[in-house]
């Protein structure tokens, strides 16, 4: 949502600053797919859909350099939220390496499903709150499929 009001005060902040006028145009439309957008032109599939919205007068130089530094510094909150939930997460946890537990006198169907076990242990660590993997995951495992074709449980 606070990604929306941003993006709409620096279309608008944009919008102002190149119109040559004190008074400046600006319209709303939403799409097929339920977007809302902002702009001086209306695409004409949407010109039924749009809103017009006036815009009194231009922001001042002191306003859209506010309006940035509000942006910036959104983003570096944002990006403390993130690295705090990664650090509570356990992001930095070390993955388990597969290979790791050899053992001996085992059959080729054994450590199919033991490479198997290590490979998920090793993607744990890297696993989010809606049970995707994260990217550098795979810098760190290898990815590995169930042997259950080969070899039964």
């Amino acid at each position: 949502m606070k990604t929306r009001y941003v993006l709409f005060v620096l279309s608008l902040a944009t919008v102002c600053a190149f119109s040559g006028a004190g008074h400046a145009e600006l319209f709303k439309w939403v799409d097929e797919n339920g977007k809302t957008h902002y702009g001086d032109q209306v695409p004409e599939r949407y010109q039924q859909k749009q809103q017009s919205l006036k815009v009194d007068k231009a922001p001042s130089q002191a306003d859209r350099d506010a309006a940035l530094q509000r942006i910036q510094k959104e983003k570096n909150t944002a990006n403390a939220l993130k690295a705090q939930r990664e650090a509570k997460s356990g992001a930095v946890v070390k993955p388990v390496k597969a290979g790791a537990g050899e053992v001996p006198n085992e059959t080729a169907c054994q450590k199919e499903w033991r490479l198997f076990h290590e490979g998920m242990a090793c993607f744990a660590p890297f696993r989010t709150a809606n049970r995707s993997i994260r990217a550098e995951a795979y810098q760190h495992c290898k990815e590995m499929t169930e042997p259950k074709s080969i070899c039964p449980p």
